[in-house]
């Protein structure tokens, strides 16, 4: 107790009963924490602490001090459990509690005081690595400033470190898997570019240019983890059983995109792939990261992910055959279970006894910590802090600032898909909404907590905007109608209330959706219904077009859901935009595309499947006839996806025309083909517009290849126009590793014949293709 109160921390005397003691221990390390951060103390004289040797020099003269037991904490701190981190302190080397704990998927997620930007899925729609990467680096600051405050005040808990884990870059597979969200869509292509641009921009740049890192970046969940959660078997047992072709073609290319960013780590996933979990898979976390593609960084555990290998997977008999199972197969840091009672339930505390008995070796442990701390001598933590800019920052002077809102709510816009629009409906002017009534009716009308994704940012009530809010500022006279009664599930209902709404409103916004009650981590969903409810709400307005006041369609939620319906050209429902999860800032967002402020140019990054179109089951990791890569194409009546990947509309005034296609016809195999195409808006927009330019490879018809895709993206790019449509030139460049294909052995670029084509979303009769050309790889 004097020890504790001569750092100035407040002792409180506590009482503890039987079975307590674990309780007493959580309440000394929190205690002592601050005190920690005291004890360890520089110690200048040690090359490690020495800014002029090189990294490599400092890493390897910390790891020689450390004992084979400090290693093996090292390792087993990863974050959660009953002290399963931080990483403890080592005093007599001045080194202090590391937290690796911490989430930044679309804000600092879950530690406080940070500022939300829309969920992932949301920012895929985009098709905008620039966008994604403003908004990571926005992330990346907060993150930091956190970091600095906390540990300022000695706090090493949860979430309140500098790497992350972030971003989640496995394939949208399936529309039932509950993590959906938190993806950037159904082709690997897409996510991998968008998930480079996050690592960038979260790590503040370019490894090779800058000497520090702003936070650091982690790629989950590798691998082949799309899904199922809970339904019809649990995640943390699920064998996926994934043909070679699958695992190279469709579920690791992103992986590689995003480490070659640079990312200093990588997250292995709960599920087996073909018989061995991924977290003990010595060919995924060796093979394929270490050799194959010279990845240097670390791996570390999904949270229980170890333990689940023991407990559910059954592919080691006990804790302690686990330890060393992960650590030779490949993993670095163990992230432990909240459920953990003891220490002995964390696996990698048992590489004691395995050190002890011979079945680890020094050596083995010094390689697998070699990352660790070269990733926090890359974020400075052994540097004096006046020699690195970023220890200045302070939540205080980031969060929620002036210019992270306005980012915020851009982004919300942004990401916005507008699936229809008819008659050009949209936009309203201002001057059209200025004291019309308003009707806002669904259960994510005034909900501002439906309107956070899965790892968002902790809302700050002071800075939200709800839909209400946000139209009320553009001089709408807006009314909330209580429809469902008990929430996003809409089990009860009040009919009366759309009889009322329909009768003292000019206009209504229906707000319906999913929400983390529907799909989530640990959530999959059943179908592609909405809650019976909020369903009955979407059918009455649209099967009765005469009867009701024009209706615009919001929906909230991670991927398709069934508005048949609604999109059919006759309903009551007179628009419809998709708009993710858009976080606090969804009034201002949603204000902004109703009156054309920001005209939409989002397209879907998914495939939106219509509820009759028969689905393969979602433990089923062929991809046959699933995303729009291998969906085959429907003959005759066959039902057809409600709308395609890569389809959204924009307002009349920015409709982009593309003219004078030039392109190679020949290209070597295993070189990069340019590409370049005119762009103009037609006449004189009186709106600021953007357009998102695909380009797709397809083989020339007749020449398709075993089961490879039949069209797949391989370039984008963000177009602006200020007011005003001039004409402008567009390049883009298609790499080499983006034209190969599956040659029954490996990937490579397979001569023959193609054709490139350039809009926005495409199916076999190309009728929305906006320029084509044949060229053959040679």
């Amino acid at each position: 107790r004097q020890l504790v109160q001569s750092s100035g921390v407040l002792f409180i005397k506590t009482q503890f009963g039987h079975g307590s003691r674990d309780m007493a221990m959580r309440l000394l390390w929190l205690l002592l924490l601050p005190l920690l951060s005291i004890v360890a103390a520089r110690h200048p004289e040690l090359p490690f602490w020495d800014p002029t040797l090189s990294w490599d020099a400092r890493v390897r003269d910390l790891l020689n001090r450390l004992t084979d037991s400090e290693l093996v904490e090292q390792l087993s701190k990863g974050g959660a459990g009953t002290n399963g981190g931080p990483a403890p302190a080592v005093p007599r080397l001045g080194i202090r509690p590391y937290q690796w704990n911490t989430e930044c998927l679309s804000g600092h997620g879950e530690a406080g005081p940070a500022t939300s930007f829309p969920q992932a899925i949301g920012l895929a729609a985009t098709f905008s690595p620039e966008l994604v990467e403003a908004m990571a680096r926005a992330t990346g600051l907060e993150v930091r400033a956190s970091y600095n405050d906390y540990s300022r005040a000695g706090n090493y808990s949860d979430h309140h470190g500098l790497t992350c884990f972030a971003p989640v870059i496995n394939l949208l597979r399936h529309p039932y898997w509950g993590r959906n969200q938190e993806t950037y869509g159904e082709d690997p292509h897409l996510t991998g570019v968008l998930s480079a641009a996050f690592v960038r921009g979260l790590q503040g740049g370019d490894l090779a240019a800058n000497r520090f890192a702003l936070a650091g970046a982690g790629c989950k969940h590798f691998a082949a983890y799309s899904g199922p959660e809970d339904f019809p078997v649990s995640r943390v047992s699920f064998n996926a059983i994934v043909p070679e072709q699958d695992l190279r073609q469709s579920f690791l290319p992103q992986f590689r995109r995003c480490l070659s960013a640079g990312s200093f780590s990588v997250m292995c996933s709960y599920n087996s792939v073909n018989g061995v979990p991924a977290c003990a898979n010595k060919r995924l976390l060796t093979d394929v990261l270490r050799r194959d593609w010279n990845f240097t960084g670390y791996v570390v555990s999904d949270e229980g992910a170890l333990e689940f290998a023991v407990d559910f997977h059954k592919y080691f008999a006990n804790r302690s055959e686990a330890a060393v199972g992960a650590l030779q197969a490949g993993v670095n840091l163990e992230l432990s279970p909240p459920g953990c009672p003891d220490q002995a339930c964390i696996v990698f505390e048992h590489l004691h006894e395995a050190v002890a008995a011979g079945r680890v070796t020094r050596q083995q442990l010094l390689g697998r910590a070699y990352p660790l701390f070269y990733t926090r001598m890359r974020l400075g933590e052994f540097d004096p802090a006046d020699s690195n800019p970023y220890s200045r920052l302070r939540l205080a002077d980031i969060v929620q600032t002036d210019g992270q809102r306005r980012l915020s709510a851009g982004l919300a816009a942004a990401s916005f898909v507008l699936l229809k629009n008819a008659d050009d409906f949209l936009p309203l002017s201002v001057g059209r909404l200025n004291g019309k009534r308003v009707g806002l009716i669904g259960p994510f009308a005034d909900n501002m907590t439906l309107m956070y994704g899965s790892y968002a940012a902790d809302p700050m009530p002071q800075y939200q905007v709800p839909l209400r809010s946000g139209l009320a500022r553009v001089g709408a006279v807006v009314t909330v109608w209580r429809y469902c009664l008990d929430g996003v599930l809409c089990r009860r209902r009040n009919e009366s209330a759309l009889l009322e709404a329909a009768r003292m409103s000019d206009l209504l916004l229906v707000a319906v959706g999913t929400g983390q009650l529907v799909e989530a981590e640990n959530t999959d969903r059943r179908n592609l219904s909405l809650p019976s409810g909020q369903d009955r709400l979407v059918r009455s307005l649209a099967e009765s077009p005469g009867r009701w006041p024009p209706a615009v369609l919001l929906i909230f939620s991670g991927g398709p859901v069934d508005i048949q319906l609604a999109a059919d050209p006759r309903s009551g429902i007179r628009a419809i935009l998709w708009c993710g999860f858009p976080a606090q800032e969804v009034g201002v967002a949603v204000a902004a595309v109703l009156t054309g402020e920001m005209s939409p140019f989002a397209s879907l990054p998914f495939t939106w499947y219509s509820p009759d179109q028969p689905l393969s089951s979602i433990t089923n990791y062929t991809l046959a006839n699933m995303t729009y890569r291998f969906l085959d194409e429907p003959v005759g009546s066959a039902p057809r996806p409600l709308y395609r990947f890569g389809q959204g509309l924009t307002f009349a005034a920015c409709r982009v025309q593309l003219s004078e296609l030039s392109a190679p016809v020949r290209v070597a195999r295993g070189a990069a083909l340019d590409l370049a195409f005119s762009a103009s808006i037609p006449g004189s927009s009186e709106y600021s517009c953007l357009y998102s330019a695909k380009a797709y490879l397809r083989p020339a018809p007749g020449s398709r290849i075993g089961r490879n895709p039949r069209v797949w993206l391989v370039a984008m790019r963000l177009i602006a126009w200020q007011r005003g449509g001039r004409l402008q030139q567009v390049r883009m460049r298609v790499l080499p590793e983006d034209m190969q294909l599956w040659n029954g052995s490996a990937m490579s670029a397979l001569a023959g014949d193609y054709e490139l084509l350039i809009g926005d979303y495409f199916d076999d009769s190309c009728a929305h293709c906006r320029l084509r050309q044949k060229f053959s790889i040679v």
